[in-house]
This record gives structure tokens, C-alpha cells and sequence, in this order.
């Protein structure tokens, strides 16, 4: 009986064991909501606004706090190990039937696209960042950059913040030259 109550134990403490794995393995990062550009016409080398809304994740995204702008770049103060100057991406490439998704959550809406139907490879990052601000209480943030020389219109794309399938701005960006045409190529 005792080996039968002690089998039990065993088995009950690997299984609380495997449920704890099962946790961390399962772990998904935040979504990234309310990716607005504006304005929403500009010409190359003019200054993007783009706010997003990150959920606080713990200790996770607890740096998006510490990120500021130094020479143009987005850097995380005390950290060397995050990387934020890839956090635009213009010139997103989709497959020709690629349509978007969104998921809503307490009036906040994050925008997907399903991997592989989209490729950020040769996306253009800006050369220059000018401003970054997240609110860890809200999770409402703004970065603002300067539009590449290469940038076409389109949809932006927020990498590094959350799940890299979301992150999309719900309008498409329109880039024009100085007469107002739009540009796309």
C-alpha cells in the first residue's frame, strides 16, 4: 500500500512538474495594439508619428520604459542586449492575397497578418529615430522617425514588440513628393 501511496505522489509531483513546463514553453508575448501613423500622406525625409498600444508583460516588457533617443537611434538605457532600431518597417512585402485579421480586446484592436504571408526581409528601417515614449501603466506608446528616401506607401509594420505576426497599422501609409503624388516605387 505504501508503494502504491508513494507511485501516487511520484506521479502527481511529475505531473504538477510537466504543468509548470508545459507554462513557460506555452509563454506568447504581448500583441501590439492601435498602430496609427500620422499623418497619413507625407513626403520622404519628413517625420512619422506612429503610437501603439503594448499591455504591460511583467518584467518582459518592463524596458520599453528605459528606451530613449540617442544620435537618431532607439537606445535601451543600461541594456545592451535589445536592439530597437529595426522597430519601423516600411516597404513591407505581401502576398498578393494576403488580408489582414484583427483581434479586439478591451477596445483595442492589433492587426495581424498570418506568417508567411508577408516578409519584413527587405523592409527599409529609418536612419533616424527623433522621439520614444511608452507609458508602462497604460501601455500607450509613441515613436516618431524620419520617413527613409526609399520608403513607398503602405502598411507599417512594428517589429520587436510583441508577437511578430501583429504589430500592423490598420491604414496604409501614403508617401508623396512635393507635388503631392503619391509615390510607389
Amino acid at each position: 500500500m505504501k508503494k502504491i501511496l508513494f507511485m501516487c505522489f511520484v506521479a502527481l509531483l511529475f505531473a504538477s512538474c510537466s504543468q509548470e513546463d508545459d507554462k513557460e514553453s506555452n509563454w506568447v508575448p504581448p500583441n501590439v495594439y492601435d498602430v496609427k501613423v500620422s499623418p497619413s500622406s507625407i513626403q520622404r525625409g519628413e517625420e512619422l508619428t506612429i503610437t501603439f498600444n503594448v499591455p504591460e508583460w511583467g518584467e518582459d516588457n518592463e524596458y520599453l520604459s528605459n528606451v530613449k533617443v540617442t544620435d537618431g537611434k532607439l537606445v535601451v538605457e543600461s541594456s545592451d542586449s535589445y536592439n530597437l532600431n529595426n522597430l519601423v518597417n516600411f516597404n513591407i512585402e505581401f502576398e498578393e492575397n494576403a488580408k489582414p485579421y484583427t483581434k479586439i480586446e478591451d477596445g483595442k484592436t492589433a492587426v495581424f497578418y498570418d506568417t508567411g504571408a508577408y516578409n519584413i526581409a527587405n523592409a527599409i528601417k529609418p536612419d533616424k529615430y527623433t522621439y520614444f515614449k511608452w507609458n508602462f501603466a497604460t501601455g500607450d506608446g509613441e515613436v516618431r522617425c524620419i520617413v527613409p528616401e526609399k520608403a513607398t506607401g503602405g502598411v507599417i509594420k512594428l517589429e520587436g514588440l510583441g508577437l511578430s505576426n501583429c504589430g500592423f497599422s490598420d491604414e496604409k501609409l501614403t508617401i508623396v513628393d512635393e507635388n503631392g503624388n503619391e509615390i510607389t516605387e
